[in-house]
């Protein structure tokens, strides 16, 4: 097994998420989900750290370090919060599931400013 640390960033746009995945040498890999449902942010938020999850998962990365602008994303994800709606609490079980596959994970809450990186869509 490959002992390897990702980070992943994320920046929503409408239903369109870009996804940044960096590996322990720093190779970046840009990832593109346009969502064909209308989504919240939080939706998008969930959404956009399942697909990286299930992507470090196919590297067969066994560390993750997930950084997210996102407190109330963050919050539960670290059961500071409680999933009241239920879709919310069905999106929250998913990840539970995904990071119980790693062997080491964290969750950082990061200022949007530090999360944000010039991503370029595809046309």
């Amino acid at each position: 097994m490959v002992d390897t640390l990702y980070r992943r960033s994320v920046k929503v746009f409408g239903s369109r998420v870009g996804l940044i995945l960096q590996s322990p040498i720093g190779k970046l890999m840009e990832q593109f989900i346009c969502l064909n449902f209308s989504a919240s942010n939080n939706k998008a938020e969930y959404e956009a750290v399942i697909v990286r999850l299930n992507l470090a998962l196919m590297l067969v990365a066994t560390k993750l370090e997930i950084k997210s602008d996102s407190q109330l994303i963050v919050g539960k994800i670290q059961q500071e919060y409680e999933a009241k709606d239920e879709r919310m609490a069905r999106y929250l079980v998913m990840v539970e599931d995904h990071l119980k596959k790693l062997d080491e994970w964290v969750v950082r809450r990061v200022p949007r400013k530090e999360n944000v990186r010039q991503i370029h869509w595809p046309e």
